[in-house]
């Protein structure tokens, strides 16, 4: 007789859903409504959500900034972070050239994403990393789109230097002192009397320092509303001849490829246009001070190689007690703290010789190479222990997300009824202000929950000193390279020397030990 066996039903497992972000490189040009982010985000967050086999997780956007170097995005390198840090599973982007037109850095990217088990998907070209054999064709494309950028940048030079040779190139930048109406450079007063105060200042003697460190006391705005001011760009001031009324072109140029910012030494056509714009100093006035200044210059050239060769310390060493910067004696090459020098109290901190603050860095340096894994590996740790609890703030970040779609809807509803003339252009302005300021915002929150930014930095910044150890382990002479790529500050103790690291670990070695 047939035997009967009854199969009870399994329970199919809940298939895993695919984490998905979406990376763009939005344009700045108003005009350029296919690449703005709005529209992008509206259409990635829907595609996305439309699959029901995935997930979205976040849209990364970085907006007017280069594409030929990946180390100015910040959502770029947040989007390599999350990958790393596993929550992601694959990133759409429009095309490779959005993507990045640096055919290194892209496959180098696509490398890196892969071994962290996360796949790209180009819209455009259709390639998707998951289904690619080789590297080749990728390879292939992305050295296309580096070509056609510096085939762009190429036409816009020739275009640029076009304008400079007949004198109506219109420069983006505006110097303190000046703001663009429409093509033309308008003074503005309030900017004005300040260049006009630190020409007179330095006519009457002082030094480039000693305006910057009034402006700073006095808390005088710069053009970014900050107040710190510095010798260095009160100098730039004085011989920027565009407080003349005159301007010149080409003073710097891009070269090589990504492209860089290089001083124009010779290498190319300079242009000098006078009347370019109206004057805020007289020429006789820019004269002077410039004058005083190339005097001055020739008297700090008289001073010895020697001098010269320890001059990387001068901004760095510091009184641990009143945290003043320190003054270099020369006839014994040696750091001293004026504050305690004017006191001359029993128990005031010695000054600290350039000997000490060599052998004291052998000394940190060896023992850290001896225990990378006692001190400088639970930092890291405890980074990205922070970072995780800042990341479990991912409710929040859905919220923002949600709330950006729906300003996203809103925008285009409002963009429908002005171009069937259903909604009055002043109210279309005032309306549409609002939501992109509200975008803006938010942008900002998310920013602050997802970016962490300072534990990224701490990690980074800690990996790179391990990084230095393992090349060069044990040293038995003082390195200068080395110290000037792990140490920001040195602090004078009274019994200790502290070598302040990149990454905020302050190393100590007692003055008894040098």
């Amino acid at each position: 007789m047939a035997e009967l066996h009854v199969i009870n039903p399994t329970i199919v497992p809940e298939a895993i859903k695919l984490r998905v972000g979406a990376y763009v490189r939005v344009s700045t040009d108003d005009e350029d409504q296919e690449n703005s982010f709005i529209n992008q985000f509206d259409y990635y967050s829907r595609y996305i959500k439309m699959n029901p086999e995935w997930e979205f997780v976040d849209m990364y956007a970085d907006e007017g900034i280069t594409g030929t170097e990946m180390k100015k995005r910040d959502d770029f390198n947040r989007m390599v972070g999350d990958c790393q840090e596993g929550r992601l599973d694959l990133v759409l982007t429009k095309s490779i050239s959005r993507f990045a037109r640096n055919t290194y850095e892209c496959v180098k990217t696509v490398r890196e994403l892969k071994q962290f088990g996360v796949d790209l998907y180009f819209e455009k070209e259709e390639i998707d990393t998951r289904k690619m054999k080789t590297e080749t064709e990728l390879a292939m494309l992305s050295s296309m789109a580096q070509e056609e950028s510096i085939s762009i940048s190429k036409n816009v030079k020739i275009g640029i230097t076009h304008k400079m040779m007949d004198g109506t190139y219109h420069f983006g930048h505006m110097p303190y002192g000046y703001r663009k109406e429409d093509t033309k450079m308008v003074i503005v007063e309030d900017e004005a009397r300040v260049v006009r105060l630190i020409f007179r200042e330095c006519i009457n003697g002082k030094t480039t320092n000693e305006i910057a460190r009034e402006l700073t006391e006095a808390k005088v705005p710069k053009a970014d509303g900050t107040t710190e001011w510095q010798g260095c760009a009160i100098r730039y001031m004085l011989k920027n001849v565009t407080y003349m009324g005159d301007v010149l072109l080409q003073k710097s140029y891009s070269a090589g490829f990504p492209f860089k910012r290089k001083k124009n030494y010779g290498e190319l056509n300079q242009y000098y246009v006078k009347d370019y714009c109206p004057a805020i100093v007289s020429k006789e006035t820019f004269a002077e001070a410039n004058r005083i200044l190339e005097i001055r210059g020739k008297k700090a050239k008289g001073s010895n190689n020697e001098e010269r060769k320890e001059i990387f310390l001068s901004n760095m060493v510091f009184c641990d007690e009143c945290k003043q910067k320190l003054v270099r004696i020369k006839f014994n090459e040696s750091w001293s703290c004026q504050e305690h020098s004017k006191r001359k109290h029993d128990n005031r901190v010695a000054p600290l010789t350039d000997k000490k603050i060599r052998e004291g860095f052998v000394v940190c340096y060896n023992r850290l190479s001896a225990n990378v894994e006692n001190v400088l590996v639970p930092i890291i740790k405890q980074a990205q222990e922070y970072k995780a609890l800042q990341n479990s703030s991912n409710v929040k970040v859905e919220e923002i997300n949600n709330r950006i779609a729906q300003i996203t809807e809103q925008i285009l509803i409002i963009e429908k009824l002005k171009a069937t003339e259903c909604m009055e252009s002043a109210i279309y302005m005032q309306k549409s202000r609002e939501l992109t300021t509200e975008i803006a915002e938010l942008k900002k929150q998310k920013k602050n929950l997802t970016g962490n930014n300072e534990c990224d930095n701490i990690i980074k910044l800690t990996t790179r000193i391990i990084r230095i150890l393992e090349a060069a382990e044990a040293i038995a002479d003082f390195d200068e390279d080395i110290f000037k790529a792990m140490i920001v500050k040195v602090w004078n103790a009274k019994n200790e020397i502290i070598y302040e690291c990149i990454n905020g670990l302050k190393l100590r070695v007692s003055k008894e030990e040098v």
